[in-house]
């Protein structure tokens, strides 16, 4: 959701909020939390104190058309300790969107 435009994201996060607002409202901080993350950093990792089973690193992918795309990364907790995931995979993946929007390969994956 990082990569939708404001007035969208803000549709989908109220959209949310009134549909399933038990569920949400717990979610809402780490919601932000991923944003304002991948705001920072240009990608977001799932937090490990959550007991989530399996970490993941993430980063929007612009596309030129209205799609939107992420770019991630999935492993075993052992695998993706916080140094990794914050210092070495999370800018890779940063790396390869740039890479993959500036070459243009986008085109391809929506044909």
């Amino acid at each position: 959701m990082a990569g939708l435009p404001e007035h969208e994201r803000s549709y989908l996060s109220e959209s949310l909020e009134r549909k399933k607002p038990q569920s949400w409202r717990p979610l809402h901080r780490k919601f932000n939390d991923a944003l304002n993350q991948v705001h920072k950093s240009g990608f977001c990792s799932s937090p490990l104190e959550s007991n989530f089973p399996i970490p993941m690193v993430a980063a929007p992918l612009k596309v030129s058309d209205s799609s939107q795309l992420a770019i991630a990364c999935m492993a075993p907790l052992s695998k993706m300790p916080r140094a990794r995931l914050e210092f070495e995979l999370g800018p890779a993946l940063v790396s390869m969107a740039t890479m993959i929007e500036n070459e243009g390969i986008t085109h391809e994956i929506h044909r």
